[in-house]
């Protein structure tokens, strides 16, 4: 786990916080975040709908990709409130597979115990 969440946003990055955050001006004002989903959940979504709707513009394999971030440690799931994960959850089942989102809860727990 890379627990520092000291890692440069990527371009791939830039583009999910594009779609989900079309607001922020990312190309004259590139963002100092270092993950993606705290900012989404935090500072652009004031309630469950919101986030939901902004989860909601992500293709399959941008989900996949994001999900592949949080396995690798470069995303934060504690960062979400319950009702937040909750519905990144959902959003798991839905566009992914159920195992996939058993696997993350499964992972929550592990570094909910560190």
């Amino acid at each position: 786990m890379n627990n520092s969440m000291a890692r440069k946003l990527t371009s791939r990055d830039m583009e999910l916080l594009r779609k989900m955050v079309p607001e922020l001006d990312i190309d004259n004002f590139p963002p100092a975040f270092r993950s993606i989903l705290p900012p989404v959940s935090k500072r652009f979504s004031s309630s469950k709908q919101e986030l939901k709707s902004r989860l909601d513009t992500l293709s399959t394999t941008d989900l996949e990709y994001l999900v592949d971030l949080i396995f690798q440690g470069d995303e934060c799931l504690t960062c979400l409130t319950d009702e937040y994960l909750d519905i990144l959850l959902d959003k798991i089942r839905d566009k992914i597979s159920h195992k996939k989102a058993e696997d993350l809860v499964e992972l929550l727990g592990y570094i909910k115990e560190e």
